[in-house]
């Protein structure tokens, strides 16, 4: 929802004149932006030329000239609202392969249509091919969605292990005090309140119970939140209920046997190893700024492992997934203005100004990132701006090239190494709001990453004022360890974004790599395989090493002697770290040792490290949805507060000196 501007408050008028942003994409016309055939009739740029272009010729009966090429529609769904087009079950490919000629491929058992055309302007695609999937031949089909399948089925039996184990180890123990008749007839069993405490009945709950105990005892979320010896007490019991109801059967017990050396086998394997580092508020007490605002923030804003949690869930995982399935927060109004960048290329920028309708210079502004596949839409984002909408201040989402529907008109499609879109941003409100106004970034997951690697990067130049990074990591080449991560949560999403690259941008794609390389990025099953078949290749990245010590703050990180911590050292205004050590998608490990962290080159690096809350969670109370994301919102407007307070306090001070 967007504001009309003839509705606007004065003050925000003259920041959005400050800010000197269009309300409309700067290199496509209005009419193309908005869907509309015609306007311009420029002859596109190479680059600019689309799939779209030759549809739009067909459907209007136009000549397909360079002069006649109409604007091309920004993206693929609002091609498909204008021509209503069946589109669901077809993939629009082109020929991007050097030295032209042939139609790209992706697999057999494709029902192919090849219509050749003139290319309009030098460098645009020779064919166009329309493929469409033979419903007979699902193997490429299955590839990609059986990770996010096999996904979902472990995090379910997950989620509900405990609550498995415990029912049956009840049914197990009611099932002894009130045992089966031998007559095993309907009438002659014994019955309690209805319940039939039959002997198979009893054998599948011990079986049952035994593979949830297992399950328990070999993932690390458990591991951190009841301990190995209460697990390993909890297996042990179940296998003696095990042995009991099977006593006398050798090859049962034999299958027992075996189970357990599975587990000892997966206690190995997985991912088990007990974080070394303590929550806790780590910082330098030696830098005056660090040490002002550690005690101008009040404890109770950056407190949660007190038991104010929701009790009721009991991992990571569910602290992290149960909030985005519970929690709804309403749509909220933005002002969208176009952030021009690198190269021909305008980012998105929604920004959201108070309740009361006007822009206040005294309060804090904030530049937010979101998450991997997010936007201004995002709900953890919305629970963000609208809390600090309420306060009287004014917040700008950066929404990441190519994402909600915006076009990429180059080849520069997103990654998560770059940092100049940022500083574009950042430096871009600066300009608008003065020297005088605090501005504070927050980040959230992939988008915290990119914001504490950029003020790593940026040093003494950073326009910010303060930062927070909720949910990231700085040493990113440790999260290619986290198997756990990899194995449950990144199908989710990376099967997303995949679906983003391959659906909008395909023609860049072509452009650079070959049929193989995208057939890989395809059917990547995780954020890591997809980083190293899209990411990595795409922009010519030697390794993903490479391209994780790009993206981390840390990622240069080679030791805390003779002055190799790298980049981090570099961090010249106050960037606060918040993490969980339950996070099932960032690892702890990025963190790296948050005591060197917070004392490294001059000490403006802060970590708040808790012991509990998932990755984006931290959910409160006995029912999440009550609060929704507020103890998330408030620790990242509770540590730029009390930046803003210190610089203003400081000021104050400087201004009776001069005096």
């Amino acid at each position: 929802m967007e504001t009309n501007q003839h509705e606007m408050d004065r003050s925000v008028l003259a920041f959005l004149e400050a800010l000197g942003l269009p309300d409309h994409h700067p290199f496509l016309s209005l009419d193309a932006f908005q869907g509309k055939v015609g306007g311009s009739t420029e002859t596109p740029s190479p680059k600019q030329w689309s799939i779209l272009d030759y549809f739009i010729t067909r459907k209007s009966g136009e000549d397909l000239t360079p002069n006649s090429l109409p604007n091309r529609f920004p993206t693929r769904p609002s091609f498909i609202d204008k021509f209503e087009i069946p589109l669901e079950t077809s993939n629009i490919q082109c020929d991007g392969q050097k030295g032209g000629g042939g139609v790209n491929n992706f697999s057999q058992g494709y029902v192919e249509r090849t219509r050749s055309i003139p290319s309009p302007v030098e460098g645009t695609p020779s064919q166009i091919k329309i493929v469409l999937e033979d419903p007979e031949n699902f193997s490429m089909s299955f590839l990609k969605v059986s990770p996010c399948l096999w996904s979902s089925f472990h995090l379910f039996l997950r989620l509900l292990a405990p609550l498995i184990v415990w029912s049956c180890m009840l049914y197990i123990m009611t099932g002894w005090v009130f045992p089966a008749s031998t007559d095993t007839t309907f009438e002659n069993k014994i019955t309690r309140k209805g319940t039939t405490y039959s002997n198979t009945g009893m054998l599948l709950a011990s079986w049952l119970g035994l593979a949830c105990a297992m399950v328990m005892l070999t993932d690390s979320m458990y591991v951190l939140e009841f301990g190995r010896l209460v697990l390993g007490v909890q297996f042990a019991l179940m296998v003696m209920i095990v042995l009991i109801q099977v006593s006398s059967s050798k090859t049962t017990r034999s299958i027992i046997v075996l189970s357990v050396i599975l587990t000892f086998i997966l206690i190995e394997y997985c991912d088990l190893e007990h974080p070394t580092i303590e929550p806790g508020f780590y910082y330098n007490d030696m830098n005056p700024v660090a040490n002002a605002i550690a005690r101008e923030w009040p404890v109770e804003m950056r407190t949660y492992d007190d038991g104010r949690g929701t009790p009721w869930l009991c991992t990571g995982d569910s602290r992290t997934g149960m909030p985005f399935l519970l929690n709804s927060i309403p749509d909220l109004t933005y002002v969208r203005r176009w952030l021009p960048v690198d190269k021909n290329e305008a980012l998105i920028m929604d920004i959201a100004f108070p309740k009361d309708g006007k822009f206040h210079a005294d309060k804090p502004v904030y530049l937010v990132l979101h998450g991997l596949n997010g936007g201004s839409k995002e709900d953890y984002v919305k629970d963000f701006v609208m809390r600090q909408m309420a306060a009287g201040s004014t917040v700008a989402v950066m929404v990441t090239r190519g994402l909600m529907d915006s076009p990429i008109l180059g080849n520069d499609l997103p990654h998560f190494t770059r940092t100049s879109d940022v500083h574009t941003a950042a430096t871009t409100l600066r300009k608008a709001i003065g020297p005088h106004v605090t501005l504070g970034g927050v980040g959230y997951s992939m988008g915290a990453i990119t914001l504490a690697n950029y003020v790593a990067y940026q040093g003494n130049d950073c326009p910010l004022d303060a930062a927070v990074s909720l949910s990231g990591a700085l040493d990113t080449r440790q999260q290619y360890f986290y198997r756990r991560s990899r194995n449950f949560w990144q199908s989710f999403l990376s099967k997303t974004l995949k679906d983003t690259m391959l659906e909008k941008f395909s023609q860049q794609l072509y452009s650079r790599l070959s049929r193989e390389e995208i057939e890989s990025i395809s059917i990547a099953d995780s954020m890591i395989s997809l980083d190293e078949a899209f990411f990595v290749k795409y922009n010519n990245y030697p390794s993903i090493m490479d391209y994780y010590s790009d993206m981390g703050a840390m990622g240069d990180f080679e030791s805390w002697d003779h002055n190799k911590g790298g980049r981090i050292a570099n961090v010249s205004v106050p960037l606060l770290v918040v993490n969980a050590l339950d996070d099932p998608i960032a690892y702890w490990k990025t963190l790296g040792d948050p005591v060197r962290v917070s004392h490294s080159g001059q000490g403006y690096t802060m970590l708040l490290i808790t012991r509990y809350g998932g990755h984006v969670g931290w959910p409160l109370g006995l029912d999440p949805r009550e609060n929704a994301w507020r103890w998330m919102s408030e620790v990242a407007s509770s540590f730029v507060t009390a930046n803003d307070k210190i610089i203003k306090m400081e000021k104050s001070h400087i201004r009776e000196q001069s005096n």
